[in-house]
């Protein structure tokens, strides 16, 4: 009986696989790190799949990509390159094979790390020549299993999962903690470690309204919300309660929300685990209190910019058009606003007009003035007008048709008020079930109030520039007058004085240059025979230019027909390059400057 070498070598290396395998889930039931598992899974498969490359990717918590987390290969350069990359989920044969290429691989084989029909990773496996052999694929199979064994033992990946120790709770809430700067993110990471740390299905961290009322502030692992378990355990004040699915336990004292552990089944926790449920709780309350104070002042700051940036923006430029122009971008950027409008009363009309806006078409004006009927009148006193549903609203039913073509679905008006004069108003047109929150709301409301007093400095600055403008100009228009009084003197009293055609002549031409502000100034007259014109008198402002326009305006300028019958009406005749071409003469020496 003959043995075959080659069947004893791959049958040992079979073996030696499987107790490498068998090793690394061991490892991680003795308390063994997930990454070590891995990486363990990912040194045997490329030993017993004569691989020269092995990459364990896994689903990363949002489901977009496959991660990188375990690789075994023969180049360090290979294996950095790809620990840690990304690839998309569910990629076909293809898209691997398309990865080995630019690696330089020829031959890929793709197979799934799942769990319970769920995916939670892919393991990849790369060398140059001959594809897998069926035992090679069946290993791969195999430690592809293994993989999802490691994945679903740990992070809430799998329903088996032995909640955390004590300590490493209080760490996850340690961590919750530190991510307390926004609050639908720590909310969210509450649930997540929550979740992971106790080996519920899903958790839910719950709020409390104004109103008393629960609500969702984060989620992980759940989409189903029911409040009724959270609203009796609430009532009952009990710091920790077990429930027909779930474990709900109290967020604060006083209570600010509620942390709801979901299960199939749930158990009444041991001592150690409702311990270190207890100070998570206690912790996680901080984190959100934490991270509401860091909202808080966030907003805050951002009023404040608004606020500075409006202000700072009417005391630089004084002009109501900026202003407003940055009080509506403003606004529009905090809110998240799409319609909005200022709009001003005339002073002295009356009449509402709109400012500035951005959005709005059609006659939203007409609305705007029922707003301000309201503000004067049943909603006087109220820094803001509030009406959530514009078309049913009977307070606006007088403008119905109006809303109707305008498209507008819900207001919030902002009464613009100096003392207790009413100037004008704000108006934010959001989307019918889009209320501002009150920070938002407390934000446009001093925005408001800002705005009315920018305004009115603006408007007072405006009017005292007018103001000023029309002195001016009621001072030139006399100065004007009398200079035209001083040259109607100077040219009478020239002609009274000397009694001279050619001195009276002398002082029109100069007086003429010197009023109207001309360059040059002739006087032509016919001469004895009647066949030219003869320059008379000439006035050159600029003496440097005298010498070259004497030359052309002293020559004699024929009276040819033309130039007779142009004279006759006793117009001005104007003169352009194709009539003073036409003409010749001294006028045809002028077409290059009139050009």
């Amino acid at each position: 009986m003959s043995i075959d070498r080659g069947r004893t070598k791959g049958a040992a290396e079979g073996a030696t696989a499987l107790e490498a395998l068998t090793g690394a889930i061991r490892r991680l039931a003795e308390g063994g790190s997930r990454d070590d598992a891995l990486d363990a899974i990912a040194e045997a498969t490329a030993a017993a799949a004569a691989a020269e490359v092995v990459v364990v990717r896994v689903l990363a918590e949002d489901g977009r990509w496959l991660e990188a987390r375990a690789v075994s290969a023969s180049s360090t350069s290979v294996a950095a390159e790809l620990q840690g990359s990304r690839a998309a989920p569910f990629a076909d044969g293809d898209a691997v094979r398309s990865t080995g290429h630019r690696l330089g691989f020829d031959v890929a084989l793709a197979l799934p790390i799942a769990l319970g029909g769920r995916e939670l990773g892919r393991l990849e496996l790369f060398r140059h020549a001959q594809s897998f052999t069926t035992e090679e694929e069946t290993l791969g199979r195999l430690a592809a299993e293994h993989a999802a064994i490691a994945l679903g033992g740990l992070g809430g990946n799998g329903k088996g999962v032995s909640p955390l120790p004590a300590r490493d709770l209080l760490r996850l809430g340690g961590d919750a903690l530190a991510t307390g700067l926004d609050v639908q993110r720590t909310a969210d990471e509450i649930a997540r470690l929550a979740a992971q740390g106790s080996g519920a299905e899903g958790a839910v961290v719950w709020r409390l309204g104004d109103d008393l009322q629960p609500y969702v502030g984060g989620t992980f692992g759940t989409d189903g919300q029911d409040e009724r378990e959270v609203v009796d355990a609430l009532a009952a004040r009990a710091p920790f309660a077990v429930t027909s699915s779930s474990w709900v336990l109290l967020l604060g004292q006083p209570p600010l929300g509620a942390l709801q552990l979901r299960f199939e089944q749930p158990l009444v926790p041991s001592d150690d685990l409702l311990d270190a449920l207890t100070t998570f709780a206690a912790r996680a309350a901080h984190a959100l209190r934490s991270s509401e104070r860091a909202h808080r002042q966030a907003v805050e700051l951002d009023r404040s910019r608004a606020l500075v940036a409006v202000v700072g923006q009417a005391i630089a430029q004084l002009s109501l058009a900026h202003t407003l122009e940055t009080a509506i971008d403003r606004i529009a950027e905090l809110v998240g606003a799409d319609r909005l409008a200022v709009y001003l009363l005339e002073p002295d009309e009356d009449r509402l007009f709109e400012a500035a806006g951005r959005g709005l078409a059609g006659p939203h004006t007409r609305v705007a003035e029922r707003m301000i009927e309201l503000a004067r009148g049943p909603l006087r006193g109220r820094e803001a007008m509030l009406i959530d549903d514009a078309r049913s609203d009977l307070r606006l039913a007088s403008v119905r048709e109006q809303l109707a073509e305008t498209g507008i679905e819900a207001a919030v008006g902002l009464p613009l008020r100096v003392r207790e004069d009413l100037i004008g108003l704000l108006a934010v047109y959001p989307p019918s079930g889009r209320t501002l929150t009150p920070d938002e709301l407390a934000l446009v409301t001093a925005l408001a109030a800002q705005l009315a007093v920018a305004v009115q400095n603006a408007r007072l600055h405006e009017q005292l520039k007018r103001r000023d403008a029309e002195r001016r100009e009621a001072l030139e228009a006399e100065q004007q007058t009398s200079r035209t009084l001083r040259s109607l003197y100077e040219i009478s009293r020239t002609f009274a004085q000397n009694l001279s055609l050619e001195a009276t002549l002398e002082a029109l031409v100069r007086t003429f240059t010197e009023l109207l502000g001309l360059d040059a100034v002739g006087i032509r007259m016919p001469d004895e025979r009647g066949e030219a014109l003869i320059t008379q008198a000439l006035h050159v402002r600029d003496e440097r230019m005298a010498e070259a326009v004497k030359t052309i305006l002293q020559r004699p300028q024929p009276l040819s027909p033309r130039l007779r019958s142009l004279l006759a009406g006793g117009r001005p005749l104007p003169l352009d390059p194709g009539i003073a071409a036409e003409l010749g003469g001294a006028y045809g020496l002028l077409v290059p400057f009139l050009e």
